[in-house]
């Protein structure tokens, strides 16, 4: 059913690229148009899965934040290994995605954080930021902008 469902999203694409093409006052092949608006389709879903995912990430460090804010690495625990099982499943579909040298920033800097929240160590603040960083630019990195572009 899946299959079906995604040629008949393709087809319907194209269709569409027939219409465009109609209404067109100069000769312009409907493929090319249907693949453009296949290409625009793409990035606009592409867009939007980077910033629901860094979206779900920026809260639980949020609320990882705020538990080592308070002094109580314990309690801390729980909230980290939700945000490390966020990061793999995000990291898994953001490989199709994202370049991998972003990835890559990502993950290394949320590889540190395991030792330093397991210890009382006094860079985990900082680890947390720079992880935030790191994960905001991967979210402003797939924004539509002109110099995202060129």
């Amino acid at each position: 059913m899946k299959i079906l469902l995604q040629v008949a999203l393709v087809f319907g694409i194209y269709w569409v690229g027939q219409g465009i093409e109609a209404v067109l006052p100069f000769a312009f092949p409907a493929s090319v148009i249907s693949l453009l608006l296949l290409l625009v389709l793409l990035s606009i879903g592409t867009m939007l899965t980077v910033q629901h995912q860094t979206k779900a990430l920026l809260e639980q460090l949020d609320n990882l934040e705020s538990i080592v804010d308070t002094g109580d690495l314990e309690a801390a625990e729980a909230p980290f290994t939700e945000f490390t099982a966020q990061w793999e499943q995000t990291e898994r579909i953001l490989n199709f995605m994202v370049w991998r040298d972003r990835i890559v920033s990502v993950d290394e800097t949320i590889s540190h954080l395991d030792p330093m929240c397991s210890s009382d160590c006094d860079e985990l603040k900082s680890e947390l930021q720079e992880a935030r960083m790191w994960i905001q630019r991967l979210r402003q990195g797939e924004f539509p902008l002109l110099r995202n572009i060129f």
